[in-house]
Formats: C-alpha cells, sequence, structure tokens
C-alpha cells in the first residue's frame, strides 16, 4: 500500500531522485561510510546478517537529507539519477527481495558498462589523435609529391626522350628488345615497361621511333608470344633504321622461329646495323635467305660470324651477299674470316676487322687490302702460326693505303690462341714488308719471340715504321709475359724501333699472355726493365732520351719493387719541366703509369713517405705519376 507516491512500503526502493535517497544521515563535510543497502555492503559485494531491521517507516519521508549541503551540492546530475537507498534500511538486518538485488546488480554492471565506454573513447580520442597528426604529414608529403609531379608535367617530350634512351641502356641492355632463349633464356624490354607507366609516358615512348629501333634476339625455340615483341617493336619504330643483331640456328627452329626470321628480314632495308651469328656449322646457314628479295640501301655497318666447315662452300650468290655488295653506304664492316669470291663493297670501306687469318688466306687479304684504298682502321684479330713444314706460297707486294689511321695485329688471345705470334712469323713478316702506311697514327703490335734468350726486330717491321714516322703518334708493344729463370738479356734494343719513329707521344707497354698459367709471369722482370725501357727514356744532360716528344707512357705488368719504383720516379723527375726550362729538343711527360698483378708478389708493395712527397711534387710541376697493383 502507498504511503506516498513513487514510495514503496517497507521493503520497497525510491524511484525519485530525491538527494536524501543518495547518502547516508548525518554526513560530514570530511567523513565517509560504507554503503550498505538491508545488509548489503556495495563496497565490499558481501552481505551484513547481523544488522537489525530497526526501521521507523514514518521518519523516512520526514529526514529530507542524508548529505550535507556541500556534498549534496557536489553531486553531478548523472548521479542524480541513481535509485535512491532509505537510510534506515542501512545497518539494520533488512533482506531485500529479489528485485532489488537485481536492481542492485544491475547498476554496478551498468557502472562497470559506464567505466569500459570511457575507456573507450579515451582509446579512440589518441588513436583520432595520432590519425590527425599523421594526415597532417600525409598531406605534407602528397603536396611535396604533386608539386614534383607538377614539374614532371612541365618537362618536354624531346627530353623525356633522351631520358628514356638514359634508362634503356642503363638497365644492361645494349638494344631495346634483348630475347635469349635456351639455357640463357631472358627477355629484357625496357622500352615497353616505360610505355607502361602511365598514359603521358606511354604517349612519348610510343612516339619516340628509336626507343624501339634496336633488337637483339637469339632464333632458338620459342613460342608466338616473342613473335607478337618482335613485331611490336617493328611496328613502334616507324621508319627510323634498325640495329638488328640476330642470332640463328635454323636446324633448330620451330614454325614460330620461321615466323620471326621472315618477319625481321622483311625489313632488312630499313638496318643502319646489322649482326649475324649462325651457329650451325653443318650446312650454308645464309639458305634461309635464298628466294628473297633483299636491300640494303640504309646500312652503314655489318658483321657477321658464320660457322662452316673448312669443306663447305659459300653460296656466294647467296642474296645478302649479292645485297651486301650493292649496299651504298656501307663503310664498315666484320667478318669472321675472307672468303675467296665473296664481293664486299671494298673500296668504300673505312673499317675492316677479321676475326681469324689462315695461312692460305694472305693472298686474299692482300688482294683486299689492295682495293681497299679507303680504309681508315684495320684490324686483325687472329693470324694462324705459320706451320715450318708449309712455306707460305704468297710473296710480298707493295699496298699501300694512303689513308689508314689505326692498325692493330693479332691482338685476341683467349682459351684457344694461347700465345701471340712471334714478331719474326712469315706472315707478319710479309704483311711488314708489303704495307705502306703514310698516314699511320695508331699502331698495336705483338712482339713475342720465338726464343726467349734472344728476340730481334725484323727489318720489314723497321721498314715500315720508316714509311709512317711521320705521321705516327700512338704505339702499344705487347710482350708475352717473362718467367722466373728466363733469360732475356740479347734481346736487341727497344730504341732501335722507337729511334725510327721520333714524334711518337704515347708509349705503352702490355704484357698479353697465358698467364692464367702461371700467375708469378711479370713483363718487366730485372734486367729487362733496368736495360730495355726505362733508362732510355730517361734524360740526362749528357744523354738525349728516345722519343723526345713523349707526353704519356705506360708499362703495364711489371714487378713493382723500391729498385722499380725509383727508377720510374727518376725518369719522371728527369723529363720534367722544371728539369727541361733550358731545353728545346725535348718536351716534358705529362702522364707515367705503371701496374703490376698483385699475385706477382707475396706481399703488396707499399709506397714510402719519401715516394710519396716525391710523386707529390712531380703532380704539382704537371707531371702525373700513378703506381697500380691490380688483382
Amino acid at each position: 500500500m502507498l504511503k506516498r507516491k513513487g514510495h514503496f512500503l517497507r521493503r520497497g526502493f525510491s524511484h525519485t531522485s530525491h538527494p536524501a535517497h543518495s547518502g547516508l544521515a548525518g554526513c560530514q563535510q570530511s567523513f565517509y561510510t560504507p554503503v550498505t543497502v538491508a545488509g548489503l555492503d556495495l563496497r565490499r559485494g558481501s552481505w551484513n546478517m547481523d544488522l537489525k531491521p530497526l526501521v521507523d517507516y514514518n521518519k523516512m519521508d520526514q529526514q529530507k537529507y542524508l548529505l550535507c549541503e556541500e556534498c549534496y551540492g557536489k553531486q553531478t546530475d548523472a548521479s542524480k539519477e541513481h535509485v535512491g537507498i532509505d537510510s534506515h534500511l542501512l545497518h539494520s538486518g533488512y533482506v531485500p527481495s529479489e528485485m532489488e538485488v537485481s536492481r542492485t546488480l544491475k547498476l554496478l554492471e551498468e557502472t562497470r558498462e559506464f567505466d569500459g565506454h570511457n575507456n573507450l573513447q579515451i582509446s579512440l580520442g589518441l588513436r583520432l589523435e595520432k590519425s590527425e597528426n599523421e594526415k597532417v604529414l600525409l598531406n605534407t608529403h602528397v603536396a611535396r609529391l604533386r608539386s614534383i609531379v607538377s614539374v614532371l608535367h612541365r618537362v618536354p617530350a624531346e627530353l623525356w626522350e633522351i631520358i628514356f634512351e638514359i634508362i634503356a641502356c642503363s638497365s644492361g641492355n645494349e638494344s631495346s628488345l634483348t630475347i635469349r632463349t635456351g639455357w640463357r633464356h631472358r627477355i629484357a624490354i625496357p622500352s615497353l615497361i616505360l610505355s607502361h607507366v602511365c598514359s603521358r609516358w606511354r604517349t612519348v615512348a610510343t612516339g619516340c621511333p628509336e626507343l624501339w629501333s634496336s633488337i637483339d634476339i637469339e632464333l632458338y625455340r620459342f613460342g608466338s608470344g616473342v613473335e607478337k615483341l618482335v613485331r611490336t617493336f617493328l611496328d613502334n619504330s616507324a621508319t627510323y633504321p634498325l640495329d638488328l643483331q640476330i642470332r640463328v640456328e635454323p636446324a633448330c627452329g620451330t614454325k614460330y622461329t620461321r615466323d620471326t626470321w621472315e618477319l625481321i628480314t622483311s625489313h632488312l632495308s630499313r638496318s643502319e646495323r646489322l649482326l649475324l651469328i649462325f651457329q650451325d656449322r653443318a650446312v650454308d646457314s645464309l639458305s634461309a635467305f635464298r628466294g628473297q628479295d633483299i636491300t640494303l640501301n640504309n646500312l652503314l655497318s655489318f658483321h657477321s660470324k658464320v660457322l662452316l666447315q673448312d669443306d663447305v662452300q659459300l653460296d656466294v650468290n647467296n642474296p645478302l651477299w649479292m645485297a651486301l655488295s650493292q649496299a651504298p653506304k656501307l663503310v664498315k664492316v666484320r667478318v669472321h674470316r675472307l672468303r675467296p669470291r665473296i664481293s664486299l663493297p671494298y673500296p668504300q670501306l673505312t673499317t675492316l676487322t677479321l676475326d681469324f687469318i689462315y695461312t692460305n688466306d694472305v693472298g686474299e687479304l692482300l688482294r683486299v687490302l689492295g682495293i681497299s684504298k679507303n680504309l681508315l682502321s684495320l684490324t686483325l684479330k687472329n693470324i694462324e702460326v705459320t706451320a715450318e713444314w708449309r712455306p707460305l706460297a704468297t710473296v710480298a707486294c707493295r699496298v699501300e693505303l694512303p689513308f689508314l689511321h689505326f692498325l692493330s695485329i693479332n691482338l685476341e688471345v683467349d682459351f684457344l690462341m694461347h700465345y701471340l705470334l712471334n714478331v719474326n712469323d712469315p706472315v707478319l713478316e710479309l704483311l711488314f714488308a708489303s704495307l705502306v702506311m703514310p698516314s699511320l697514327s695508331i699502331l698495336k703490335l705483338p712482339c713475342r719471340s720465338s726464343r726467349p734468350d734472344q728476340m730481334y726486330w725484323p727489318s720489314s717491321l723497321l721498314s715500315m715504321l720508316r714509311h709512317s714516322s711521320t705521321s705516327l703518334r700512338d704505339i702499344s708493344l705487347f710482350f708475352e709475359p717473362f718467367y722466373s729463370g728466363q733469360a732475356h738479356h740479347s734481346w736487341e734494343s727497344l730504341s732501335v724501333l722507337l729511334n725510327i719513329v721520333p714524334h711518337l707521344t704515347d708509349f705503352h707497354l702490355h704484357d698479353k699472355g697465358p698467364r692464367d698459367f702461371d700467375r708469378s709471369a711479370t713483363l718487366a722482370n730485372g734486367s729487362f726493365l733496368s736495360e730495355l725501357s726505362l733508362p732510355e727514356f730517361t734524360y740526362t744532360p749528357h744523354n738525349s732520351p728516345v722519343l723526345p716528344e713523349l707526353r704519356t707512357l705506360s708499362i703495364h705488368g711489371i714487378l713493382l719493387s723500391f729498385e722499380v719504383v725509383n727508377q720510374v720516379l727518376r725518369l719522371a723527375a728527369s723529363r720534367s719541366p722544371s728539369r727541361l726550362t733550358t731545353v728545346d729538343d725535348v718536351r716534358p711527360l705529362k702522364n707515367l703509369y705503371a701496374a703490376s698483378y698483385r699475385s706477382q708478389c707475396s706481399t703488396k708493395f707499399t709506397v714510402n713517405p719519401q715516394m710519396l712527397e716525391a710523386i707529390e711534387n712531380l703532380k704539382y710541376e704537371g707531371v702525373n705519376v700513378v703506381f697500380e697493383e691490380r688483382e
């Protein structure tokens, strides 16, 4: 039965928010009493069964405040909404009903939930603050990138083309498209990758035909995808001149290989540079060109490597050879071997490189050189050693090359050619006796003797140098490394050769040979260095040095020691500007380079402080002296 609206009698809780129901009667400002509801200690979470239910329900309504005014005034609105507790039920033996217990537990659960939400709100606030900070940093980064993009958008297409060409070359590929098959399988397409970055780059890349104009392909076994790649590059190159490198093995070809071969050969007329390597030694691989109409009107450079057995006859009427003989712009040719009756436009060539010269090819070589009047550069990489039991059938004849500027003979030493050709080999002597080169400026020659204890300069070589003495400026001599115990005291002096070419400005001594067999070999050990090289270049008031106009001297493969280094420094000092101020017929040195292989000695050579000071003084005068140890 209700005593007042909003109150239950005896066992009910008030549903009002009266402040007297939220605390303890007689509260002091600094005193706090544990709250107990009908024997339930709300702080301890346990029941107090010893309390007696001494309750005066009439006084409950008359009591207005259970807290002092100051504590009551500090209550929040949230605390005022909590369920009030009748003060007469505290510290009594009152047993609450199940509903009262459930409501109290619900209140506790809601309090915990409130605390959880509050903690979550604090955590989310921290995360929000962190996100705001990251947003500021990201906006700054985006603004910087946008400024870069803005600059990139202002870069003209012509500059992008140059950048793309640099990128394509720096990727390690000399060609726009590189295709390797078999065990070396690799496909490199830098131009195609650049065109897929963005629409602007695609427009720039596809609008630059030079980026697509070089193709290096190995026709072996591949599928239709390779043919599509080749077609894409040929189409994007438009009418730009092509640089083609093709390696062919027709016997291992597939349908796609043949289709790709026909596709490429149909564009040969656009080629400026053409490299063809046929690796089938059993048949004439050039038969693949039969029946084709080939024109090479734009061809500037041709390199062919056709590996044929000696008993295989080359089809000189092949459309490729016929097109080459009529190529109006062809000036640079490199072939594996001279073949009789092969017609190339020799009179118009300026550069000729032959990979191998057999002894029975020497006559054909002299014939070809005789009609190659416009040659500027001639390189003979390998020359077959003349057998003692098979003398040369060719005799010397005068072959004048009026414009030849560069000559290199027999310097291609590899695992097949372990040794340099002897300087007095019959083939070399025949070439020396035949060639007349009044404009020769750079000469590279092998200097190997069949006897390590004796070597002389062939008279034919000295005669050839006399014809070129006024124009020769740079000579490189390649010696075979000397080994321990070999004597070379009877070698003819370098001055015999060098006095013929007094206008030489650059002179280089190299070691060249099978160093892998004996890493202790050295070009200039002991007497060779002291007797044949350095003293002859040293200037003294009583002795005029060889090569008075020399500006650069380099010696590769010497054995560095204190004696050798001191000799080099004395040579450099004798030809320094300060020593030659009163000398008119000797020019100062500019560069002196000496290199050794580290494996030649057990310990690394170290230049002492006195030597370093001498090197610095020479550098101050304008003479650059360098000592180097190579691996």
